[in-house]
């Protein structure tokens, strides 16, 4: 499963992960366990956002968060 994830989402744009480092962490809700796939190495929230927006119109799924 965690490939697969990394693959889809990698294939969607894969210019969009240059220069990124990212990482697939497991979580689970409900029980049930999920894969996220981070991306980490923007300059700010605007960055991350354009990321993600770029992910979504490729047809991914993207949530920007800052730590």
């Amino acid at each position: 499963i965690t490939y697969r994830l990394t693959a889809r989402n990698l294939n969607l744009n894969p210019d969009l992960f240059n220069n990124r480092n990212w990482t697939i962490e497991q979580h689970s809700a409900g029980g049930a366990p999920f894969y996220r796939l981070r991306a980490i190495g923007f300059d700010g929230l605007d960055d991350a956002r354009a990321f993600c927006a770029a992910l979504i119109a490729a047809q991914g799924s993207c949530v920007p968060v800052i730590d």
